[in-house]
C-alpha cells in the first residue's frame, strides 16, 4: 500500500534527514503551496523462533517500553543467550531498535 500507515517511520522531509525534532520542524516550517516530499521507512513484520537449549538459558536481550510505538523496544542484544544463537545461523537478525510485537501469540492490546 502507498498510504501512510501506523508503524511507518518518517526519515526525511524534502530530501533532508535529521532527528525527529528537526524533521518535525521542517514540517512546521513548510507552509507554502510547494509539494512536500516525505521519505518513509516501512516496518516488516517477521517471525523469530527462539528455542532455549535448557530452561535457564538467558534470552540474551534487554528490552524496554516504547510509549510512542507498538510493542517493546530491543535496547541491547547480549553476547550470550538464545538470541545470539538465533542470530548466528539465521539470515534474519534480531537487532537493537527492533520492536517485539507479540510473544507466543500474546500482544499488547493497549496500542
Amino acid at each position: 500500500s502507498k498510504a501512510i500507515g501506523r508503524g511507518d517511520w518518517l526519515v526525511g522531509v524534502n530530501g533532508n534527514k535529521g532527528s525527529a525534532q528537526e524533521l518535525f520542524r521542517s514540517l512546521e516550517d513548510d507552509v507554502g503551496p510547494s509539494p512536500l516530499t516525505l521519505t518513509l521507512k516501512r516496518a516488516q513484520v517477521l517471525k523469530v523462533d527462539l528455542n532455549r537449549k535448557f530452561p535457564s538459558q538467558p534470552l540474551g536481550l534487554t528490552v524496554g517500553p516504547n510509549a510512542n510505538t507498538l510493542g517493546v523496544l530491543v535496547e541491547e542484544v547480549h553476547d550470550e543467550g538464545v538470541t545470539l544463537d538465533w542470530n548466528s545461523y539465521s539470515p534474519i537478525k534480531v537487532c537493537v531498535g527492533d520492536r517485539i510485537l507479540s510473544v507466543n501469540g500474546f500482544t499488547n492490546k493497549e496500542h
